[in-house]
């Protein structure tokens, strides 16, 4: 994740506010999600969730690939930000490895 957040600061760090880990308190629960990144943009107040998706977790002692694959937690997490007015990006972690640039070009032509 740092290797991404040293693109977002090369490329958004004059027009957006940039915030890495930022908790967000769950209502009613003691529980919280954290935004891998936080890009705020000044001038439109456009905020976008960045997350950086591993390709795979662990579930009952086996890998399973977990990115882009409709986990129902990840649509709860994604619907607490947009009820909120915000704009969730996910990348996986080979995107944000192999294509950085890319990445910035998709967070770009959505601000």
């Amino acid at each position: 994740e740092l290797f991404l957040f040293r693109y977002l600061l090369a490329y958004f760090a004059k027009t957006c506010a940039l915030c890495q880990a930022m908790k967000f308190q769950i209502p009613n629960s003691s529980h919280a999600y954290s935004a891998d990144f936080v890009i705020y943009h000044r001038l439109s107040g456009l905020a976008i969730d960045c997350e950086v998706d591993e390709p795979y977790h662990v579930e009952n002692h086996r890998a399973v690939a977990c990115h882009c694959t409709n986990d129902s937690k990840d649509k709860i997490r994604n619907r607490f930000f947009l009820e909120r007015n915000w704009t969730v990006i996910r990348f996986s972690e080979e995107q944000v490895v192999l294509y950085p640039y890319a990445c910035c070009k998709v967070i770009a032509q959505v601000i």
